[in-house]
């Protein structure tokens, strides 16, 4: 497919500068004292220390272009090297005599700055606030041209930037800056205190955000990252309902306004809104805030010793049970008369653990320390959740299972029985119950819980048991369902 041509050449409708060697045009040496500066040239003389010691080294390899002027000659492209010629003059005369190429001076005024502009777009390091004068200025050339009957075809933005040497979408960025940028912010910009990416941001800030920042900020730099924090939240920093708890005016937001300015790390910016209602944790919290932290931390921390000492009472008090849970079955050991190294089984949660009596002995005396778990402080040397030690142990110590679970006072050594007493039907009232389960065929004895609503039983965890109920017994904690 063949290319196709947009039919405008803007370095050729400014009459573009051929290369040298070329043998179009010629060198002319004029005396430096007939050249002078275009008014029009708003570019820095910037970095001449170095370019008169690369003169001094190797001479002038490129000469200036100039346009006649009566007797003298208006600099179009080097007035670089031609200020550095001045200062080398000085100290030798030699380098009084400058190359340069002379070009035809008929052309419009707005032509010859333009062609001005576009020689040093090329050529010249500038800084982006130069790029943005540039932008600006090129911009009225080419509508003055326009104006003077030079056609320009296309998009007249895409000539700025071709003219300028420049992305399309860095000429939008510079509009914005050059356009929206307050005063101050843009002289900031223009000595090179804010960089391209804040002075951008900035000018997408309403006016008075920008002012409230020069005026908090005048010197220090504002970066990039910290503009952009600004204009996400700045909305928050502007909270017209943003006041303290008394009711009072918020008088923190200058300082918000200004850690977030000043910000060097992304963990280091101010979000906004009310110190109060904010979640990070930083040094520039306002006074109230900072004795609300201090208040619920004490709040916290008194709340935190009363769960502690409620949690020691439930281990205490366990611990005490436990005790008395041991001596009684000491006491039932010594009945039966059982060895000190006879092993009696009590339950758990988990299943079941076994203790020598002698063990028992010590537990129920203070001699051994009972170990009750913080995050389950329930009694130890119990039968409340396993049917199997309660039988077992039952028929060790020669009582009976309603005796261990304490449904009645009789140990006489005859009642001794293999399980518990079973009733059949519907408990009378909900509650947990040691049950006698069908499953299958295979008999399950379960603690288990009376759901008086749905009339079903249930696992402790909730999950329903399908399989059909032989009998039920109440359990210690539920003895009034008896």
């Amino acid at each position: 497919m063949a290319e196709k041509k947009s039919g405008f050449n803007l370095a050729a409708a400014l009459g573009a500068v051929p290369n040298l060697d070329t043998g179009k045009e010629q060198i002319e040496y004029i005396d430096i004292d007939r050249i002078k500066s275009d008014d029009k040239n708003f570019y820095e003389l910037s970095a001449l220390d170095a370019l008169i010691e690369n003169i001094e080294l190797v001479g002038l390899m490129d000469p200036i272009r100039v346009r006649p002027d009566g007797d003298e000659y208006i600099i179009v492209s080097g007035h670089r090297r031609t200020a550095a010629l001045r200062k080398l003059c000085e100290s030798d005369d030699k380098w009084r005599s400058v190359p340069a190429i002379v070009e035809d001076g008929n052309s419009s005024p707005a032509m010859q700055e333009l062609r001005l502009i576009y020689a040093n777009s090329a050529t010249r390091e500038m800084s982006s606030a130069d790029k943005a004068k540039q932008v600006e200025r090129v911009t009225e050339l080419l509508y003055q041209l326009k104006e003077e009957g030079v056609e320009f075809p296309g998009r007249m933005r895409d000539h700025v930037a071709e003219a300028c040497n420049i992305s399309k979408s860095k000429l939008a960025r510079l509009k914005v800056i050059k356009d929206d940028l307050i005063p101050d912010m843009w002289d900031r910009y223009d000595k090179g205190e804010l960089t391209e990416q804040a002075a951008y941001t900035i000018a997408r800030l309403p006016k008075n955000v920008q002012e409230d920042l020069q005026k908090l900020q005048p010197k220090k730099s504002i970066l990039g990252g910290s503009a952009e924090n600004i204009l996400h939240n700045y909305e928050k920093y502007y909270e017209p309902t943003c006041e303290c708890p008394d009711g009072t005016e918020c008088k923190h937001k200058e300082k918000r306004i200004k850690v977030a300015a000043s910000a060097t790390n992304s963990w280091d910016y101010c979000h906004g809104g009310c110190c109060l209602k904010c979640n990070h944790s930083c040094s520039y919290r306002c006074s109230k805030s900072l004795a609300k932290k201090a208040d619920d931390k004490a709040k916290e921390e008194k709340r935190a010793e009363a769960e502690a000492k409620k949690a020691a009472k439930k281990i205490e008090s366990a611990q005490e049970q436990s005790s008395r849970n041991a001596a009684f079955l000491v006491s039932l050991a010594d009945n039966a008369g059982l060895k000190d190294d006879a092993m009696i089984k009590t339950a758990t949660c988990y299943g079941y653990e076994q203790h020598s009596v002698k063990d028992l002995r010590r537990y129920a005396s203070g001699d051994k320390p009972i170990a009750i778990r913080p995050y389950d402080p329930t009694p130890r040397f119990s039968f409340s959740g396993n049917a199997s030690p309660l039988i077992e142990t039952a028929k060790l110590l020669k009582v009976s299972t309603d005796y261990l679970l304490g449904l009645t006072e009789d140990n006489a050594q005859t009642s001794t029985t293999d399980e518990p007493t079973f009733r059949t039907g519907e408990p009378p009232k909900k509650g947990t119950y040691y049950c006698k389960f069908d499953c299958s065929g295979v008999i399950l004895y379960q603690v288990a819980v009376w759901n008086s609503l749905c009339k079903w039983w249930a696992f402790k965890k909730g999950a329903k048991i399908d399989a059909e109920c032989l009998g039920w017994h109440a359990l210690p904690e539920d003895k009034e369902n008896a």
